[in-house]
């Protein structure tokens, strides 16, 4: 039987009806799936760029703040946290060309390396492959990152805690290394000199007691060996406010040959300072106050000579003429909280946040 009509070319009609959709639909994959890994990217970049300026600034000094300034105009910055976040944000993107900013509030913006916020934006442009057919040629991106830095509330460090009275002694004697802020009423870390300083461990026939501000009961100088996080391990784990137990005996808590490879690498470490003590012998506690940052350069402990490293003429290493040696400096803190009004005596942490 005879067909009626013929239909030749109906078929071609219809791809030509159904090619936009399924352009469509292949600018809605494939695009799309392209606009994510682009926008990926940018995230990235602004989340590397803020945790990298707030590092800076949390390991800067206010009397040297390097980086921790907001210096530079974008899109081609040269120093500063403007430089920072577009050094970040080209090596995160693939087509190199992103275009990032530190965000200006209302007022000028100003870094502190004491405690601060930053905020980063990454912008770029996504040149589409298909959506072109639909009218669509790019879109715009943005992304944005927070990062804040401070004072850390707790920390990880060798069991040890060094007293508050090593800090008024410095400030006392003119070293600038650290201030006393009379607003906040707390010690801060000020402009660390790099001098290497002695702190010895304080025997009951050499105390060294000191009033650190005023306080109503003596505390002892110098440094004191404190209760490990497990038997036999060279750490311990403390938070500001905390009483922290006396590790008796004249043991040294750690392997001699760790402790000189925190000398020779030169790694900052962070430890406790307290500004007070209970009790006395196995009995005894110690309040952390806060935290600071400490370059051990050379140790002199009572016993074999494994255990005196670089530690003249700053001590003997015998009897009660035992010490550390270090260089008091900032550090960021991997484990710390972050805490509003805490003593920001060096150790500091950064964290991201959301807004």
């Amino acid at each position: 039987m005879r067909r009626l009509k013929r239909e030749r070319g109906a078929v071609a009609v219809m791809v030509a009806i159904l090619a936009i959709p399924l352009i469509a639909a292949a600018a809605l994959g494939v695009d799309i799936a392209a606009l994510a890994a682009e926008r990926q990217q940018l995230q990235n970049g602004a989340d590397a760029g803020a945790l990298a300026i707030a590092q800076v600034c949390a390991k800067a000094s206010v009397a040297a703040p390097g980086g921790c300034v907001a210096a530079g105009v974008a899109p081609t910055p040269t120093v500063g946290a403007d430089k920072i976040a577009q050094d970040y944000a080209l090596s995160n993107s693939n087509d190199k060309e992103a275009l990032a900013a530190v965000v200006r509030p209302p007022a000028s913006l100003t870094l502190s390396p004491t405690a601060g916020e930053v905020t980063v934006e990454n912008t770029g442009i996504r040149e589409h492959w298909l959506a072109p057919v639909i009218g669509i040629d790019a879109s715009n991106i943005r992304t944005t990152a927070t990062a804040v830095w401070g004072a850390t509330n707790k920390g990880t460090s060798l069991p040890l805690t060094i007293s508050l009275c090593e800090i008024t002694k410095l400030i006392a004697a003119g070293d600038p290394t650290f201030s006393f802020n009379s607003a906040t009423g707390n010690y801060e870390s000020k402009s660390p000199s790099g001098n290497k300083v002695p702190i010895r461990l304080p025997h009951p026939s050499n105390p060294d007691e000191c009033k650190p501000n005023g306080a109503p009961q003596y505390v002892p100088g110098g440094f004191a060996w404190i209760v490990s996080d497990s038997p036999g391990a060279c750490s311990a784990t403390t938070q500001i406010g905390e009483l922290v137990g006396s590790d008796t005996g004249n043991n040294v808590k750690c392997d001699a040959a760790y402790l000189k490879s925190l000398v020779d690498s030169g790694k900052v470490i962070t430890i406790p300072i307290f500004d007070n003590m209970t009790g006395s012998g196995a009995n005894a506690k110690y309040r952390v106050y806060g935290y600071v940052g400490f370059k051990l350069t050379g140790f002199g402990f009572a016993g074999n000579s494994a255990y005196q490293y670089n530690n003249n003429p700053f001590c003997s290493g015998s009897g009660n003429d035992q010490c550390i040696v270090g260089i008091f400096s900032n550090v960021v803190v991997k484990d710390g909280t972050l805490t509003p009004g805490a003593p920001s005596l060096g150790g500091k942490t950064i964290r991201l946040i959301k807004k």
